[in-house]
């Protein structure tokens, strides 16, 4: 929505590598790597830091060889800077999860990450989900059809949870069809709030739209 309106997109580029770094910095927390040839093991982070320096420098190669020498230093001086913030960003990731996160915000994320199993837990809603929905197969049971009952499958109304029912009742063709359609509905109601003047019709249609659009991510 603030794309559309205007934002650069160098910020949308920079939210997605920001999330992307602090997933893989999530799921390599644990992780170890020995390096060849020698006794010396890395944490998941430096491996991480050193993948990223691994591919500023084939950057570096490429602006030297193939980029004309009055827009290198403008290049150089990005690819430093972006070492230097990944840098920056992976060694805070780990400070923001453990001091600043409460401890079932950390659960949630790491059983999401797949990095702690709780099925009978934080993870029971999905995993029980996650059942009902595998059990409709290709063309689903039919109608309020299936091997457990709505109530106990999914106890916590979540989104998530809230979807398995019919989902188990269609099957992938149901979900298929829904998803399907609550896209034409999102792509109609976006084409008619880019044909709106005011600012706030606009971004009041686009807010309509990202409802449905939060609907069809759990459906999905």
């Amino acid at each position: 929505m603030l794309y559309r309106e205007g934002l650069s997109g160098n910020v949308l580029l920079l939210a997605i590598l920001a999330a992307f770094l602090s997933i893989l910095s999530l799921i390599l927390k644990e992780s170890s790597f020995d390096l060849p040839f020698t006794d010396r093991v890395l944490t998941g982070p430096q491996f991480l830091m050193g993948v990223i320096a691994f591919i500023a420098g084939i950057g570096w190669l490429m602006v030297r060889n193939m980029v004309a020498k009055r827009l290198r230093r403008r290049l150089y001086t990005y690819i430093v800077i972006g070492v230097l913030a990944s840098a920056a960003f992976i060694g805070s990731v780990d400070y923001a999860f453990e001091k600043v996160l409460a401890q079932h915000q950390r659960d949630r994320i790491l059983v999401m990450l797949g990095q702690m199993e709780d099925p009978q837990g934080l993870g029971y809603n999905v995993k029980q989900s996650q059942t009902a929905i595998g059990s409709g197969g290709f063309g689903g049971k039919g109608y309020l059809e299936g091997t457990s009952p709505n109530s106990s499958t999914c106890p916590c109304r979540a989104p998530i949870s809230s979807s398995a029912p019919w989902a188990r009742s269609g099957a992938f063709l149901g979900t298929a069809t829904v998803v399907i359609l609550l896209t034409v509905l999102i792509l109609r109601i976006i084409r008619i709030s880019d044909r709106q003047r005011s600012r706030f019709t606009r971004i009041y249609a686009y807010c309509v739209a990202s409802i449905f659009f939060h609907l069809m991510i759990t459906s999905a």
